[in-house]
Order: structure tokens, then sequence, then C-alpha cells
């Protein structure tokens, strides 16, 4: 009847480092919205037209799904020396995350 009680928390521990991030997780997230955005703005620079601009505007890489999933990749690893860079790189770039209310007071997006 011991075996269980061993068992037990083998599993726990095991299911929480299958919900802990990477860093090879933390760079992919970086690069595929950097890749995206280098993409876009090729795309922006070969809109000729004002209705092809306006509708590569919309399909410009969201920033804040990308932090969203960058976070919740870093988060669970904070005390882990290679979350420092993918975290300086979100805080570099969460000035854009935000939004202003109608109070003027700028709100996580």
């Amino acid at each position: 009847m011991r075996l269980p009680f061993f068992v037990i928390p083998l599993v726990v521990l095991s299911q929480a480092a299958a919900f802990a991030g990477t860093p090879q997780q933390a760079d992919a997230a970086r690069k595929e919205y950097e890749l995206g955005m280098q993409q876009w703005a090729l795309k922006m620079k070969i809109a000729t037209t004002q209705d092809q601009r306006a509708a590569t505007m919309l399909e410009r890489p969201d920033l804040t799904k990308t932090g969203r999933k960058l976070w919740a990749i870093i988060q669970p690893n904070l005390m882990e020396e290679w979350s420092l860079e993918p975290a300086a790189w979100l805080v570099k770039m969460s000035p854009s995350m935000t939004t202003t209310d109608s109070s003027g007071v700028h709100q996580p997006a």
C-alpha cells in the first residue's frame, strides 16, 4: 500500500514540469513575432494603394497575443536564469501592449 503514496508525488511533479516552459519555447515565441513583423513590414512596403495598405494593416502580428503566450511560458520559470532575456524583451515591448481608459490611465491590454 505504500507504493501509491510514493507514486502520487512523482506524478504531480512530472505534471508541473510538463506545464513549465523552456528557453526554446520562449525563443520560438519571440522569433515568431519578430519574423511576422519583418514579413508584415515588407508587405507594407510593397502595398501601393490605400486599400492594399489598409488590408495589410489588419495583418499586423498581434503583440498582445505574443506577450500573453510568452508570459505563460516564462511565468512559472522566473527563478530560472534563462527567463531573464525573454522577460526583458517582454518588458521592452510592453508599452505597446497597454490601453488607455477614459480617464487617461494606462492599463494592460
